[in-house]
């Protein structure tokens, strides 16, 4: 990924170079990856090319928080299905957001994901992952046991997170437009594991540059035939009259997965910056192919860095200025919480360096098959989505 980006401190054409710097990143992570080694991409390659992609490579949470994990050029022998793929070392063991090993635990992670598509009638699937820079941070950190006490955890420069939303569409010539991957994928409906053809829907991406540094960078791309307007049909929206429900349908108690409630997904609040849709413009014509299928949704950057004391941790991390507090959210991956921002909704996770995975992992007891300890953390996050809720249902939606 790129290493930082450069821009004018004051005036709202920064989001411009942010936008640049988000797309030339998103371009990098999906590289056809160097063969036998991991987030290298291979230099005699096209973006065009097939096979594996850098993103594809990265250690994926389950990988990152086992008991023992290993080298990071290493491929896990086991993973969560207990299989191994015959073709993909993808694997897709998460219907929830939040995680591969406490999917339905936590209370607030139905409401924000376990999401089905309307078209397919199949749920999506997410995965979090991590670079060197990251993976072998938190290896250190778990090492020297600085996961557990407030403050004292930070990544530094050029850490990458992603986290990656995939959905099984069934119909061959649609599929034709998306990036598509074998992969090894939880099924809920059985409670197994099979290989699917999964296509990928969504992808943040989290970057933390030598300027930015100890925050990160936000950025959120999606497919443009997700929901309306699409050049096509939306796979998570028939066309319908009806708007998304006021909570979702899904969430709460035993969601039966093999026949989800269905709805439209829409954007609800605001529509995708001017300058962001130039962006996309020129980069989809730059990549060609199904990678013109992708836009970027937005990027979020806090505007104060370094130790200026007259800012605290949560002020750095409000999106600030107020022209870059409109953008959109990504529906797929915010589905019912489209008025909390990246940057709104980590910054309760400030003693992981922001990080909700390493505040889920290595605060809240995980990996465990029992319900996770709700940190400060975490509650603050459970109140935050109460509120939206809440908000939801005064609206009316």
């Amino acid at each position: 990924p790129v290493d930082d980006t450069c821009f004018p401190k004051d005036g709202p054409t920064a989001v411009r170079f942010f936008d640049d710097f988000s797309w030339r990143n998103f371009i990098a992570l999906m590289w056809p990856a160097e063969r036998g080694s991991r987030g290298l991409p291979n230099r005699n390659a096209h973006l065009v090319d097939g096979g594996t992609r850098v993103f594809e490579t990265y250690k994926a949470d389950w990988e990152t928080f086992r008991p023992n994990p290993t080298a990071w050029d290493e491929f896990e022998a086991s993973n969560p299905c207990a299989m191994q793929a015959p073709q993909s070392n993808l694997v897709l063991a998460s219907n929830s957001k939040f995680s591969n090993f406490w999917q339905g635990h936590f209370k607030a992670a139905p409401r924000v994901h376990a999401l089905p598509a309307r078209r397919h009638e199949t749920w999506v699937t997410y995965q979090t992952a991590f670079n060197s820079t990251g993976y072998r941070q938190i290896l250190k950190m778990r090492a020297d046991s600085k996961i557990s006490p407030a403050k004292g955890v930070l990544f530094g420069d050029r850490a990458v997170t992603i986290k990656s939303a995939w959905l099984r569409i069934p119909d061959a010539e649609t599929r034709k437009n998306y990036y598509n991957q074998l992969a090894l994928v939880f099924d809920p409906a059985s409670a197994k594991c099979v290989e699917w053809e999964m296509s990928l829907v969504g992808l943040h991406i989290v970057v933390q540059t030598p300027q930015s540094s100890p925050y990160w960078i936000w950025s959120t791309f999606e497919h443009v035939d997700n929901v309306p307007p699409s050049t096509r049909q939306s796979a998570f929206n028939d066309g319908g009259p009806d708007g998304l429900p006021d909570q979702d349908p899904n969430a709460g108690g035993l969601i039966d997965w093999a026949h989800p409630k269905t709805y439209n997904v829409v954007r609800e609040e605001r529509w995708i910056k001017k300058e962001t849709e130039e962006a996309n413009k020129v980069y989809q014509a730059k990549a060609g192919g199904i990678w013109s299928n992708y836009r970027l949704v937005m990027t979020q950057w806090p505007d104060v860095f370094g130790q200026d004391p007259d800012y605290v941790d949560s002020q750095r991390m409000r999106p600030r200025p107020v022209g870059n507090s409109d953008a959109a959210a990504n529906p797929v991956l915010e589905t019912f919480v489209q008025r909390v921002t990246c940057m709104s909704c980590h910054e309760a996770a400030v003693d992981t360096n922001y990080v909700w995975a390493l505040e889920i992992y290595g605060r809240a007891g995980i990996p465990s098959n029992q319900p996770p300890t709700l940190t400060p953390a975490l509650r603050k996050l459970e109140k935050l989505l109460e509120g939206e809720a809440l908000w939801r249902r005064k609206r009316g939606f």
